[in-house]
C-alpha cells in the first residue's frame, strides 16, 4: 500500500508531464512566441524517486500520465499504474482559476496541497523559454534530449523530495 507521501509525489510528477496522445512519438510543432511545450496533447513516461520515502529508503515508481496545453487552459489527468484516474486538474490560464477533483480517497486529506504543487509545476509546463523554469528555485529541470523542433523529450525533474525523469512518448496537435 502507497502512503500519502508517495501519491502525493506521483501527482506531483505527473502533472509536470503528460498527455493523451498516440504511443507513436511526433514532433512537438514550432511554436510561435518561443514556448518551450507547444500546445497539445502529451503523454509521457514518469520514473519518480522519493528520498526517504520509507525505512528502507528511497522509493522509485513508474507510471503515464495526460496533459492538454492551450492559450485558453492546462489540464492534466494523473493515472494510477493500472491507469485508473487518481487526479484531475482544468487550469484556467485566462482567469488563473484552478480546479482539482481527487478520486483517490487515500489523497484528499491532502487536496490543497496538491493544488499548491500543481501551481509551482505549472511554470514548467507553461513557460516561455527554459529560462523562465528558474522563477521555480526549489525547483531544477535538466533536459536531455529534443524532438527535431528543439522540444524537450526527455527531461528531468529534481526537488529536494524527489527526481522525476520524464519521457515525452506522444504528442498530438
Amino acid at each position: 500500500m502507497r502512503t500519502r507521501c508517495e501519491w502525493l509525489f506521483i501527482l506531483l510528477v505527473t502533472a509536470s508531464a503528460s498527455s493523451c496522445a498516440s504511443s507513436k512519438y511526433t514532433a512537438h510543432s514550432p511554436v510561435s512566441g518561443d514556448q518551450v511545450f507547444a500546445y497539445g496533447a502529451y503523454r509521457h513516461r514518469v520514473s519518480v524517486t522519493i528520498f526517504g520515502a520509507n525505512a528502507a529508503g528511497n522509493r522509485s515508481i513508474d507510471l503515464d500520465g495526460i496533459v492538454r496545453l492551450s492559450g485558453d487552459m492546462v489540464r492534466l489527468v494523473a493515472l494510477s499504474p493500472v491507469g485508473t484516474t487518481l487526479y484531475r486538474v482544468t487550469d484556467d490560464r485566462k482567469t488563473g482559476h484552478v480546479e482539482a477533483m481527487v478520486y483517490a480517497e487515500e489523497l484528499k486529506p491532502i487536496e490543497d496541497r496538491l493544488r499548491e504543487y500543481y501551481v509551482l509545476l505549472r511554470n514548467v509546463l507553461t513557460a516561455r523559454s527554459e529560462e523562465e523554469w528558474g522563477a521555480a528555485p526549489e525547483l531544477r529541470v535538466v533536459v536531455e534530449g529534443r524532438d527535431s523542433n528543439g522540444h524537450p523529450q526527455r527531461f528531468t525533474i529534481e526537488h529536494a523530495m524527489f527526481r522525476a525523469s520524464i519521457e515525452v512518448t506522444g504528442y498530438e496537435p
